[in-house]
């Protein structure tokens, strides 16, 4: 029983601050254009930090839209944003782990931002779901989590090739009896756009 709690406590903190990688301006990359680039999430529960590295890598597909995929942990993610305008975007992804039981998650995303050569700062309002899947012990379970999460962070860019972003904010289980708000963060490090 303790390992299928700490496979579903992993999960939930990988999917809800991790796999979902915030780490995303409203602003879609150009067509044929690519960016990637490196970072840490985490949450903190109970007095503990838990961070993951993550990277990541994303094209301009069609004008005002972008897809990406992120791999985070154990995990990989694929996602898509559309840019209804310099200021707000919206975006879905899917995310997939295996942690000795299945873990996969789904996203949606309004990204808000100001736009800026230097200085961008930017919002990300989050539902995203999460289903675990597995066997331990015998038995086999499901669990299903729904979050909502909000961060602000600050995109500083170096030039045309270089920027670094910072990030914080929460996330509140929906629908879940007993869950609680939780602090996330994220730092990251992109080249290209």
């Amino acid at each position: 029983m303790g390992a299928r709690l700490f496979v579903i406590a992993c999960a939930v903190i990988l999917l809800t601050s991790c796999a979902m990688y915030h780490l995303q301006i409203p602003e879609t990359l150009a067509v044929g254009k690519i960016s990637g680039g490196a970072g840490l999430t985490g949450s903190a529960e109970a007095g503990q930090v838990f961070a993951f590295p993550g990277f990541w890598i994303r094209t301009g597909i069609a004008p005002k839209a972008d897809i990406g995929v992120h791999t985070w942990g154990l995990g990989i993610k694929m996602d898509g944003k559309y840019g209804l305008n310099e200021y707000f975007g919206l975006g879905a992804g899917g995310a997939v782990a295996f942690m000795g039981a299945i873990i996969y998650g789904a996203e949606g995303s309004l990204y808000l931002g100001v736009p800026s050569k230097i200085l961008y700062p930017y919002g990300v309002i989050r539902l995203s779901t999460i289903g675990i899947s597995g066997e331990f012990e015998d038995n086999s379970f499901f669990e299903s989590v729904a979050g909502l999460s909000a961060v602000g962070g600050i995109k500083i860019r170096f030039g045309t090739m270089l920027s670094t972003m910072f990030e914080g904010g929460i996330i509140a289980p929906l629908f879940e009896s007993g869950g609680e708000t939780q602090p996330v963060f994220g730092i990251g490090v992109s080249i290209g756009h």
